[in-house]
This record gives structure tokens, sequence and C-alpha cells, in this order.
């Protein structure tokens, strides 16, 4: 009976984080009630597993190191007597390491299911690419969404989401995908370059700097680690280079983005609004540099007076028209909410990931599924990358189901699903 249980609450909560990349897409809701449920079922697992007095799965390293820091945050939260709904943030802060032990150790252990996330990932990939192309091409994509702010294409999303989303989850079937199509013959190979120029042209046009940049150096090491992806990948950057030259006519914003605001952003960062953002952070942190904030430090005190300076001291740093929910990057958010000692929980969670990942990524053989996953969370986790909030639902939901699959690739298959 409970074995039977067991099977298909395994089916039901396979299907449910599946459907994440899916969900982020259509209700961040519906997105944050399956992700919640993940972390809850894999508890009662546990502790079915535990009643039944079966061995339970072995706690990573990394997972430790996150609930090290989770339990910092809740107590820092705490201390600082927060209201109710930041410390709900703290305590809700770990249905993510939890979440990903669900993905990585029970729902993605085996060949079956790992083959569903390779299709339903690369579905996704493909709906969010063809929709951002569409909407370059025709001025609305079939959802009816256009364009969020100029220089940006939202695709599906409401806000420029786009290239963020797609430098996530389009990799391991985009690789899988062209290195496939590179064994056939001379229209396979074409239609390799063509898959590749398609995807990286959507995170191209999306216009979000950072994942343009990371998407070009994930081809660049996929190229170096997987041979046969070479020919294509030269053939797609090719293409990009076309693409980029035609930018000043076809789509003027996006190259406004790239060549002229990038420069200037890194000539002029203490006044932008990124190098404000830092400033204000950095003003924040100051104040309590060892035990923190707090959950969602910056959400809630970028707006007080007592933090409202620029470079230096000097000026108010754009006073509260710069604040925005997060401060753009997952360590300098740990540093806020949980002081020196909450970064380097932070960092050694996010460190002890690297090390699991890479070892999938130097297993061998290299296939392009593994590179595929392990090169975008690699970057991603570099401490100087640019990210939305780590607790917001749209880059967390399918951050978690990729590290999980990533960090499931790296151990011994199982022949179940």
């Amino acid at each position: 009976m409970l074995a039977a249980l067991d099977r298909h609450g395994t089916r039901v909560a396979l299907v449910a984080a599946l459907a994440l990349p899916l969900l982020v897409i259509v209700s961040r809701s519906a997105a944050e009630a399956v992700f919640a449920g993940l972390a809850a079922g894999f508890l009662l697992r546990l502790a079915r597993l535990r009643w039944s007095g079966a061995a339970l799965p072995t706690l990573p390293a990394w997972f430790l190191a996150a609930c090290g820091y989770w339990v910092w945050l809740v107590l820092g939260t705490l201390a600082n007597g927060a209201p109710a709904e930041r410390l709900f943030a703290a305590l809700a802060w770990g249905r993510f390491p939890l979440a990903l032990l669900a993905v990585s150790s029970w729902l993605l252990v085996s060949e079956d299911a790992r083959r569903w996330a390779l299709r339903v990932t690369g579905a996704s990939a493909a709906f969010v690419a063809l929709e951002t192309w569409a909407q370059f091409a025709l001025g609305r994509g079939v959802t009816g969404s256009g364009r969020a702010l100029p220089g940006y294409l939202s695709g599906p999303f409401t806000r420029p989401r786009v290239g963020a989303y797609l430098g996530q989850v389009m990799w391991p079937a985009l690789l899988a995908a062209t290195v496939t199509l590179r064994r056939g013959g001379a229209a396979a190979a074409a239609g390799a370059v063509l898959l590749i120029a398609l995807g990286l042209g959507a995170v191209l046009l999306s216009g979000q700097r950072g994942a343009g940049v990371t998407a070009f150096v994930v081809l660049l090491l996929a190229g170096l680690l997987l041979p046969a992806l070479r020919r294509p990948a030269l053939g797609a950057l090719a293409a990009a280079a076309l693409l980029a030259a035609a930018a000043p006519v076809v789509a003027p914003d996006t190259f406004d983005r790239y060549a002229a605001q990038l420069p200037r952003l890194i000539a002029t960062f203490p006044e932008t609004h990124y190098g404000q953002i830092l400033a204000r952070a950095l003003a924040i942190h100051e104040a309590s540099p060892w035990l923190g904030h707090g959950a969602e430090a910056f959400r809630h005190l970028c707006r007080e007076p007592a933090y409202l300076v620029g470079w230096g001291g000097i000026g108010d740093g754009g006073g509260a028209a710069i604040c925005v929910p997060h401060p753009h990057n997952h360590y300098l958010e740990a540093l806020l909410d949980g002081g020196w000692p909450g970064l380097l929980l932070f960092s050694l969670f996010q460190g002890l990931l690297a090390v699991a990942i890479l070892r999938g990524l130097l297993a061998a053989p290299r296939e392009p599924v593994r590179v595929g996953l392990a090169l975008p969370l690699l970057l991603g986790l570099w401490p100087v990358a640019t990210a939305g909030a780590y607790a917001g639902i749209e880059g967390a939901a399918p951050r978690t189901l990729m590290t999980g699959w990533a960090l499931a690739a790296a151990r011994p298959p199982t022949s179940s699903a």
C-alpha cells in the first residue's frame, strides 16, 4: 500500500516539477504553489521513509551549508525585529534547498525522468524563442505580448525575462539536438547552425546584456568541450555577427543597448543605476555588517533616509527613485540579509554546488546534455554575475529544476522513474 502511494506520489511530483518551466510563463502564483508543494511533498516522503524504517537519502554537503544559511537568516530576521512578512520570507527560504534536494535525489534520479526533463525544457525554450522572434518580426507574439520596454523583447513574459529564461533552460536540448543533427548530412548540418542561431538570436534580441554575454561564453566553451559542436557554433556566431551588422537598421533600440549603453555603463559605472544600487547596498551593509538586516533587507531598507548616499558618501545616490526589490546580485543579497557570516554560508552553499556540477561536466564521456546543464549553471554561480532576487520564482523555479537535474546527472543513474 505504502509502496504504491509512493510510486503515485513520485509521478505526481515529477509532473509538477517538469511543469515549472511552463508555469513561470503563464502563472507565477501557480509556480509558487507547485514549488512549495515540492518541498512539502519531499518532507512528507522523508517522514514516510523514516516511519517505515527505510534508509533516508544521504544529505549532501551543499544542503547542509544551505541549511546553515537558512538558520542564520531566520535568526537574523528575528534579531532585527522585522515584521511578520519578512519573518515569513526568511522561513520560506528553506523551500529552495528542499526542492533542490527533492529534484536531485528523488525526482530526476532515473534516465527516463531526465529524458522527460529534456523534452519539456526543450519545448519550453522553443516556445519562448519562437515567441521572441515573432515579436521581433511582427511586433506581437502568439500570446499577444508586445515590447516590454525600448530595447527589450519580452516574449511571453510581461517584463524583460527572455534572455535569463533561455539562458537557464535552452542549452541541454539545444546542444543535444545540434550534435545529433551535426552527425547527419549537409541539410542536417545546416539545420544545426540554424537551431543555434535561432536560440542565440532570441537571447540577443531580448536586450538583456548579461544574458547575451553569458550565451556567447557558453557557446564558446561548449564548442571547446564538444568537437561535434564546433562547426555549427562557428556558423551560428557568423549569423550572430550578421545580425549585429544589421541591428542598427532592423533593431536600433537593441543595438543601442549593446553598442552605446554597455560601454557607457562600464565607463561611468558609479553614476549608473547599477552603481547607485551597489552604493546603496554597501551603505545598508555598513549599518549591520555582522548580523545583517534579515530577509529582504534591500527591498525594505532602500528608501530609508539614513542610506540615501552615493559613492564616497557624496549626494543622495539617486534617492528613493533608484530603489528596486533586490540588489541584482545573489551574493550581495546574502551579505545584506545575513552580514558577513551569511555571505560566508551562502558562498559555501554555492561553491559546493559548483564542485558537484563540475564533477558531472568533467565525467567521461562528455555528453551534450551534461555540458548544456553545467556551463550556464557554473557561469551563473560566478560572484559578479547580475541576477534577479534569489527567491524570485521566475528565476528560482527553472534554476532549481536545472540545478537538480545537473546534480542527478552527475551521479550514476538508476533504471526506474
